[in-house]
């Protein structure tokens, strides 16, 4: 089979080269056998679960392997290999035929069999003679004891191998890895070690002869009983010696030593002197002994090639040598010539491991054979599948999985080379279809590791088609395997010729595609896979190859809805990626790997048998179309979009390792070092960029996962914005990992708080960043203001958004949204305890215009001022406020609200105090409509809000109000006529609408004086018959006519009778300037009563 390499020797010399013509008859015949159903699973049974018996079944389906791949002198494959791949695929497909459901724990804890000294054939024969007298369901639960029994076979020839191995490399601790595997007990005995080397397969007989021949005896006493014991095993009985040294010498290679070969020799002699035949004849077992010594240099003297056949011992010559050595007494010459003519004729081979002729790779077949004769030769101990249960399809086991285990590595190597360098279109899909049923018992026993590693050689191959695609090195026609999803099981040679026509040159794409189609059906046993998988879409995006879906970003959109216009670093990035031509792929571990054999493992095209009943012959692919829309229809047949729409079903483990694939194989902290590992910088950013919107998706759409899933993402961005190089170098990146975070939160805040980290990070953008996004970032705090009132009740989460809004108002886009932002959350609310102070603080900068070295144009100080005022009346009692819907929360209102209260009185009175300090003055502002809105708003406050506070309104009065412009004439000279009026009339009407408050204050004599004063003051410093003399006149009469009607002056009368009359001193102020006012009152002085109503 593989050409004489590793078979027994002829005469002494090396392997003879098996011709061509008799390696073709054994692979038709071993083929013949694949083919049969039971028989290599009875092989398996009966040889590689059997201690003594070496793993025939691994043994010839890894020979087939190797016998799949051609000659290193061509690369084509000649009908050796054609026959051999047949094989190999047979032994899968027939295992994969086996493997029906799916196991999540293939027997992993079932089995509970006895050690080796307990497992008999008998009890084998009993399960078989059961089995034969059950139904089919009976047999099924056989089968499977059988398979626990197999399975405890084959761990305890696992624990030997171990243990071979160790003995094998001459390691003094063998002994005691024996007695961990529980095959030697502890304390141990000579006995049974010495059972130990007799019957365990495999020991190197080099290693047996040094151990058993170790010595001195006084230094070496264990080995010494072993020795005996050992030796004691051999039953020479009915022997010659010549036939017992056979015996004895097959077992282990005599070593070079004499003291060595003496103490062998000498416990031979013992051991045939008690039991040999010629006992009789020997005096002494010093006899049996030197005759031993004897016939092994007869032995060597007559069969040594390096000595000329003149010079070789004669028969007379070996007589003579064993003269009187019977106890001075000579042996019968009739029996030393017997001796002397089987040893010419039959050399007493004194075995060697193969391995030490041709390396220890080579596989020793004597051993498998002699097994085979073992087996013949005892039938009882033979257990294969009787011909009446052929039929019966036994699910597979635990013991099918080590079966397939022992010759995974072979079987896809060789599939694997035949689908690499085969230039036939069928063989293509003949190894394929063997890779498929390969996978599929991968995937049935749950084998992870082995998957993926398959899934990554394909990716790679798949990967390196794709750079010949890119270099224009690929074109039409292309198989009409790629017209479907999965393979189709087509055995018509007529129809699978149209199917695989073309197959050769379109290889990397059919690899590509199954292991896209892979873990699309697999992604739950996907781990290691998913960086190729990354790696695959950002070359099929390069290509233009990907849906609109998956490439499209989401991004922040106008007040009309349209999406918001590229900023200056997305239409750089696209500019330079554009500019660029060609296409460097991957990182340079991918570049490296062009074969399929860049990694070893398993994989299943799930789907072959599905939507495969109707081959679509007709070629979808034509050569007339664009190969880049055969790629995008690939993509789309493959179904890539469902791995991120379904991305919730997957496990939490295989989520995060396709999320950490996505952020890492375009991590921004490893790029800027060296340019991407082999990686076009310019192509980097716009790759990082697909990544970080796929990983999106991924993580909104296990929101339920989303406190699991999203500190990978905030990882990820934490590293990036931690680097200067990556804020520097990859602007359109950071544009969109902060455009994420806006965008994300609104969705993901519902499921946890935790995404609220990522926001933070927003702090550390540079000017240079925030300026050109200035308003998208105002819109995503707009956005996340509106959508997550109730998630945003902390107090370090609004003072952030306070910094994060005052850092974009640093362009006019950035304000105006801003504004429009505090204008819904003023008005519309909601307002709590955590947003007030900063919702104000930001209403104060726009009513100053404070933006830094710029000023805000428009009219956004007189909106500001209104939204400020509305603002505080929400918080401190705008009746009619409540009325439109308005939060309102006030602890002065005589009706019970319905929420908690946004703030105490205290800050309520505050809040409404520093308000009108702002406002105030701004009615002497230079523009007229700013100060006359200011005027209205100061109104508004003074008018409509429930503040009882005696210090505010004094503060109000004393440092506001009165200070005001009422005095036409001032120390620098005149105000117009018209502020003056507005001013006498705002503060008045304070007064007036206020009075049953303020007159209950001490300060409230002080006050109303002080504005009587400023009042006829006025009057007395314009002419008669001007507006502001007539004006004022008039104010001051009103104002007395409603505080006499409100029973004020008499008021304060009655509180201090023996102090000063207000009224008097009302009229002293007024009587010189205005001696008309006091007719219009009736009544004495203390009480005036109207006499008719003043004109307004």
């Amino acid at each position: 089979l593989e050409g004489g390499k590793g078979g027994g020797k002829v005469g002494g010399n090396a392997p003879q080269s098996s011709p061509p013509e008799h390696r073709e008859l054994v692979l038709e015949s071993l083929l013949e056998f694949c083919r049969e159903p039971t028989l290599m699973l009875d092989l398996y049974i009966n040889y590689d679960c059997d201690v003594h018996c070496t793993n025939l079944f691994e043994t010839v389906c890894n020979a087939l392997s190797r016998a799949t791949i051609p000659s290193k002198k061509t690369s084509s494959l000649n009908i050796l290999n054609r026959l051999a791949l047949e094989c190999v695929s047979s032994v899968i497909e027939s295992m994969a035929k086996r493997c029906r459901t799916v196991l999540a724990e293939p027997h992993a804890n079932g089995f509970n069999g006895s050690n080796l000294s307990e497992i008999g054939s008998d009890h084998d024969s009993e399960i078989e003679h059961e089995i034969e007298t059950l139904d089919w369901a009976e047999k099924e639960r056989a089968h499977t004891a059988r398979a626990e029994l197999l399975a405890q076979r084959k761990r305890t020839k696992r624990k030997l191998a171990t243990i071979v191995q160790q003995f094998n490399s001459k390691q003094k601790n063998w002994l005691n890895l024996a007695h961990e595997l529980g095959i030697i007990p502890n304390p141990t005995s000579s006995v049974l070690v010495a059972h130990f080397l007799k019957n365990t397969v495999g020991l190197s007989k080099d290693v047996m002869g040094e151990y058993l021949s170790k010595g001195p005896v006084e230094k070496y006493p264990f080995n010494a009983e072993v020795l005996r014991e050992y030796t004691s095993l051999f039953d020479f009985r009915g022997k010659a010696l010549d036939e017992g040294l056979r015996q004895y010498l097959k077992e282990f290679r005599l070593p070079g030593e004499a003291q060595c070969i003496d103490r062998l020799m000498e416990a031979f002699a013992k051991e045939f002197y008690k039991k040999g035949k010629e006992q009789h004849l020997f005096a002494s077992p010093d006899v049996a002994f030197i005759l031993a010594f004897s016939v092994i240099m007869l032995n060597t003297d007559l069969h040594n090639p390096q000595i000329r056949d003149d010079r070789r011992m004669s028969l007379e010559e070996f007589i003579r040598n064993n003269r009187q050595i019977n106890e001075g007494n000579d042996l019968p010459r009739e029996y030393l010539e017997s001796l002397y003519i089987s040893i010419l004729e039959r050399e007493i081979a004194v075995r060697h491991d193969i391995s030490d002729d041709f390396g220890g790779n080579i596989v020793d077949y004597d051993l498998h054979w002699e097994g085979i004769l073992s087996k013949s030769s005892h039938p009882s101990l033979a257990n294969f599948t009787h011909a009446s249960d052929k039929r019966i399809l036994f699910g597979a086991g635990a013991h099918e999985r080590d079966m397939f285990t022992s010759i995974a590595e072979g079987a896809l190597n060789g599939l694997s080379l035949v689908f690499d360098r085969s230039q036939d279109d069928a063989l293509i899909l003949k190894a394929l279809n063997g890779l498929h049923s390969y996978g599929k018992i991968c995937i049935y026993f749950d084998m992870i590791d082995p998957f993926n590693l398959l899934l990554s050689s394909l990716y790679r191959y798949g990967m390196h088609y794709l750079s010949k695609f890119d270099a224009g090195l690929v074109s039409a026609p292309f198989p009409a395997l790629l017209s479907n999803f999965g393979l189709p099981d087509v055995t018509d040679i007529e129809k699978t010729a149209k199917l695989t026509a073309n197959s050769v040159k379109h290889r990397g794409l059919l690899a590509l595609k199954s292991a896209i189609e892979l873990t699309q059906i697999h992604s739950n046993s996907t781990s290691l896979a998913w960086t190729d998988f990354c790696e695959s879409l950002l070359a099929l995006n390069d290509l233009g190859a990907l849906p609109k879906s998956l490439t499209d970003l989401e991004d922040f959109r106008e007040g009309d809805g349209t999406l918001l216009k590229p900023s200056i670093f997305a239409a750089r990035c696209l500019d330079r990626t554009s500019s660029k031509n060609g296409l460097k792929i991957g990182r340079e571990s991918l570049t490296q790997n062009k074969t399929l054999l860049g990694g070893i493992g398993s994989f299943l095209f799930g789907g072959g048998d599905e939507g495969a009943d109707e081959i679509n012959i007709l070629d979808l692919f034509p050569e007339e179309n664009d190969p880049v829309n055969v790629l995008a229809r690939i993509v789309e047949i493959c179904k890539v979009e469902n791995m991120f729409l379904h991305s919730h079903e997957l496990p939490l483990k295989n989520l995060k390792l396709l999320l950490h694939a996505l952020l890492s194989c375009r991590d921004p902290t490893g790029v800027l070092g060296n340019g991407g590992d082999g990686i076009s910088a310019v192509k980097f950013e716009s790759q990082a960029v697909l990544c970080l919107n796929l990983a999106a998706k991924i993580a909104l759409a296990n929101n339920a996962r989303i406190e699991l899933v999203w500190p990978l993402m905030h990882a990820h961005f934490e590293r990036t914005f931690s680097s200067n190089a990556a804020m520097t170098r990859l602007p359109y990146l950071v544009e969109r990992m902060s455009v994420t975070i806006l965008k994300s939160l609104p969705r993901s805040l519902k499921g946890s708080k935790m995404p609220i980290c990522s926001l933070y990070l927003l702090a550390r953008l540079p000017p240079n960043i925030v300026r050109p996004l200035s308003g998208r970032l105002s819109r995503g705090i707009a956005s996340l203001v509106n959508e997550c009132p109730e998630e945003l009740n902390s107090p370090e989460i609004w003072s952030f958004l306070h910094t994060l809004s005052e850092m974009c108002m640093c362009t006019p886009e950035g304000v105006e949204v801003s504004f429009e932002m505090l204008r819904k959350l003023a008005e519309f609310g909601p307002l709590s305890p955590t947003n007030v102070r900063h919702i104000f603080q930001i209403l104060v900068r726009f009513v100053k215009s404070d933006f830094g070295s710029w000023k805000v144009g428009g009219d956004y100080p007189s909106k500001a001022t209104e939204l400020l005022t509305t603002f505080v009346l929400n918080l401190t009692g705008d009746c009619e406020g409540k009325k439109k819907g308005i939060f309102i929360a006030s602890l002065s209102f005589d009706y019970e609200p319905k929420h908690a209260p946004i703030l105490t009185q205290t800050q309520a009175d505050s809040l409404w105090e520093t308000s009108i300090k702002l406002i105030g003055p701004l009615l002497e502002h230079k523009d007229q409509n700013m100060s006359k809105s200011a005027a209205a708003c100061l109104h508004r406050l003074l008018h409509k809000s429930f503040v009882t506070n005696q210090n505010a309104w004094q503060s109000v009065f004393n440092e506001v109000l009165l200070k005001l412009p009422i005095c036409r004439k001032t120390e620098v000279g005149c105000i117009s006529e018209d502020l003056c009026l507005r001013c006498c009339t705002l503060v008045s009407r304070a007064l007036l609408q206020n009075l049953p408050l303020l007159s209950s204050f001490l300060c409230f004599e002080k006050i109303w004086l002080t504005l009587v004063e400023t009042l006829v003051l006025n009057v007395s410093e314009n002419a008669p018959g001007t507006v502001a003399h007539e004006t004022c006149q008039q104010i001051v009469t009103n104002m007395i006519m409603v505080v006499a009607h409100a029973g004020v002056f008499k008021a304060k009368q009655e509180q201090d009778p023996e102090g000063p009359d207000l009224l008097a001193k009302t009229w002293a102020i007024i009587d010189p300037v205005c001696p008309s006012i006091r007719p219009l009152f009736k009544g004495n002085s203390s009480n005036p009563e109207v006499s008719k109503s003043p004109d307004s």
